[in-house]
């Protein structure tokens, strides 16, 4: 698994006061697709890495077609 983080502005906390908060999750399955390494698997959510955390985007990806 990669996990990928960054800030997100967002009122998605308790206070629901808009403020920089972690935002990110985990990228895993990783398949070659035309030459590229492409994962197939997304989670995400807010508070990521912290005891909050709950991954609210789950993301299965079927099929990825490159145009060329």
């Amino acid at each position: 698994m990669q996990p990928v983080s960054m800030p997100r502005w967002s009122d998605a906390n308790a206070d629901k006061v808009y403020r920089l908060q972690p935002f990110g999750g985990e990228l895993s399955d990783f398949r070659a697709v035309s030459g590229y390494r492409l994962p197939f698997r997304v989670d995400g959510g807010n508070f990521f890495g912290t005891p909050e955390y709950f991954p609210f985007y789950r993301a299965r990806v079927l099929e990825i077609a490159l145009r060329e």
